[in-house]
């Protein structure tokens, strides 16, 4: 049974990854999005009022400690039934679940941090009516960052967007593989993009993405969840009997990690309703 994302999931995408020591501030600049303004001036008037660029601002990512411990039987160990380095990688396994899934949730739900989400987080169902609510978010998105926008969701959601209007599929030889997506065809001149669906880890009655939304996302977004890695794994292995007061090896590894969604530019979601 495959369960659980794939090895490249497509919301890394929008991630900025930072490795810092332990005890290093770390920092991330965010530019300021302004407009300079031009002024009508009278003959031989050359007195303007100067204009800058906004300074923008620095933040920083709180980071916290996490941490996973594991053991297994000294007699079943020296027997080969259990395998030490196995053991080892799913706990790489786990850290790697675990942080996908804080990217996941940072990613999905980033449009609520934005300015005015209600009008960048519509809810409507899939239907004709509303397909002029749905032409303008793309515009917005578009409009507000200069930037052709995509239409992003699950077989399953961009399979709605035939209710809102006239979708051109395209041939699958012309599908181009760009982080494990496939380019599908457009919506009504606008890019449709298939993110990959996959069940919750050894669970097949739910599932890892969102069937009711589409996300409307231009081409030029910048990587908006900040995530950070402070210092290096600490780990601590005890496999003598003396020290762990039974029969077991035990292992346990804690690091050190924090995530926070950072962005100027604007994009859309549709949640499909029934």
């Amino acid at each position: 049974m495959v369960t659980g994302w794939s090895a490249d999931p497509f919301f890394r995408k929008y991630v900025d990854f930072k490795n810092t020591t332990i005890g290093e501030k770390n920092s991330f600049y965010i530019k300021d999005d302004c407009i300079l303004t031009v002024a009508k001036l009278s003959g031989g008037q050359h007195a303007i009022e100067r204009q800058r660029l906004g300074a923008g601002q620095t933040r920083t990512v709180s980071t916290s400690y996490f941490g996973l411990g594991v053991y297994m039987s000294l007699l079943r160990f020296m027997q080969g039934v259990e395998d030490w380095n196995e053991l080892i990688n799913k706990i790489t396994e786990a850290f790697d679940r675990y942080v996908n899934t804080m990217l996941h949730d940072a990613v999905m739900s980033a449009s609520q941090q934005l300015p005015v989400p209600t009008k960048w987080n519509i809810k409507g169902e899939a239907k004709a009516e509303n397909r002029a609510k749905l032409k303008r978010l793309i515009s917005d998105v578009q409009l507000a960052t200069g930037s052709k926008a995509v239409i992003m969701g699950t077989e399953v959601a961009l399979g709605e967007l035939q209710n809102f209007g006239s979708v051109q599929w395209i041939s699958n030889e012309a599908k181009s593989d760009i982080y494990r997506m496939g380019r599908l065809g457009s919506f009504e001149g606008t890019e449709i993009v298939e993110i990959p669906q996959a069940f919750a880890y050894n669970d097949v009655e739910h599932y890892l993405e969102d069937d009711k939304k589409l996300l409307i996302m231009p081409n030029n977004i910048d990587k908006f969840v900040k995530f950070v890695y402070e210092g290096s794994d600490a780990t601590f292995e005890r496999n003598e009997m003396g020290e762990t007061g039974d029969e077991t090896k035990d292992y346990r590894i804690r690091t050190c990690m924090g995530l926070e969604t950072m962005t100027n530019v604007r994009f859309g979601t549709w949640t499909l309703e029934a």
